[in-house]
């Protein structure tokens, strides 16, 4: 969690009227004790926030000094979870790191609507998923792909032409090789 407190501060540092947003968010939350909210009262209100979102443990994990209270900087990183995460299709958690997005879906995404993004446990498990197609890459092999050359070419080329890179990456994680 170290990690994305620190990408969370460097985003809220270059985005100053997201920070102001947030802080005002912020301030709309019963406080226990000064500057600080109980993780029940924070949890209800990611409930109203983000229905439908599976929030059970993340009051805890953002909680940094394991008071059982967050703190304005906390409430940053969930900021920062929701303005640059996905949430996962099939247990509704916030993705905190590595995700498993549908290529198909991402190609198709710009015209048609949202992405369909896995958690590492539901990826590992989408044998159970009724999602209709089957080629997932993770967040940062996306990003690789799309930087593959030549550079002339629209983002939808780049991702169709590396279909056999993330068909190759999706039988090696599957286990079959072949």
């Amino acid at each position: 969690m170290e990690d994305i407190r620190l990408a969370a501060s460097l985003f809220f540092e270059k985005n100053p009227g997201s920070k102001n947003a947030a802080r005002a968010e912020f301030s709309t939350l019963r406080e226990a004790k000064p500057g600080r909210v109980a993780k029940k009262a924070f949890g209800e209100h990611l409930q109203r926030c983000h229905p439908g979102c599976s929030t059970l443990n993340l009051a805890s994990e953002l909680d940094a000094d394991r008071d059982g209270y967050l703190t304005f900087e906390d409430f940053l990183v969930c900021c920062y979870l929701f303005q640059t995460r996905p949430v996962c299709r099939q247990c509704k958690a916030i993705a905190k790191l590595v995700f498993y997005t549908c290529l198909q879906c991402f190609v198709e995404g710009k015209s048609k609507g949202p992405t369909y993004d896995l958690c590492p446990k539901c990826y590992r498990d989408r044998n159970k998923s009724s999602h209709p197609h089957n080629l997932f890459v993770d967040n940062y092999a996306l990003a690789n792909i799309i930087r593959i050359p030549p550079k002339d070419l629209p983002i939808e080329a780049k991702i169709g032409s590396s279909v056999a890179i993330g068909l190759t990456m999706d039988k090696l994680l599957s286990g079959s090789g072949n």
